[in-house]
């Protein structure tokens, strides 16, 4: 099961790392240059602050992923038990409750994605092209489904301390 999730976890991380810095990158140039062209030519990109309040949700939902991949997002904390097995399997099945939470939100937010691609309206258009509103609504199951895979890998690593 390890050399399974270990190959898993490294490409998720690679993945996950490469977007935040793609979007982080944009998201400061793009602001930059808004600023740029207000401040000395009296005009901007029109689609600039709509896409730019949209990646920052993206963003957002991305670097949770992250943080619950290496174990630092918002939990509950509590003392540690003196007996480690008991430590184990209250870590598994936080876990699987952090997973499961993460899995039904992605549901819910899966059927707001479809719901907004049913009505079919669009945030921004930059010349011809339309951007729909649903590919927004998109991050947020997304977002919640990386967060529950992470919880669910994250189940397996106090199971192979306990092969160990």
């Amino acid at each position: 099961m390890g050399a399974l999730l270990t190959p898993v976890e490294r490409a998720l991380y690679l993945l996950e790392t490469i977007l935040l810095v793609v979007f982080l990158s944009a998201m400061i140039f793009l602001a930059f240059f808004q600023v740029l062209l207000r401040d000395f030519f009296h005009s901007g990109i029109l689609w600039a602050d709509p896409l730019l309040r949209h990646m920052v949700v993206w963003l957002g939902f991305l670097g949770a992923a992250f943080a619950a991949s290496q174990g630092k997002h918002f939990a509950w904390e509590m003392p540690r038990p003196k007996n480690p097995a008991l430590g184990r399997m209250l870590g598994v099945i936080s876990n699987l409750s952090g997973a499961l939470a993460s899995f039904f939100l992605a549901l819910a937010a899966r059927q707001y994605a479809r719901e907004e691609k049913m009505y079919g309206h669009t945030l921004f258009r930059i010349g011809g092209f339309s951007f729909p509103s649903w590919a927004s609504a998109d991050i947020i199951w997304f977002g919640f489904l990386l967060v529950g895979l992470h919880f669910t890998l994250r189940v397996f690593v106090p199971l192979q301390e306990e092969m160990k």
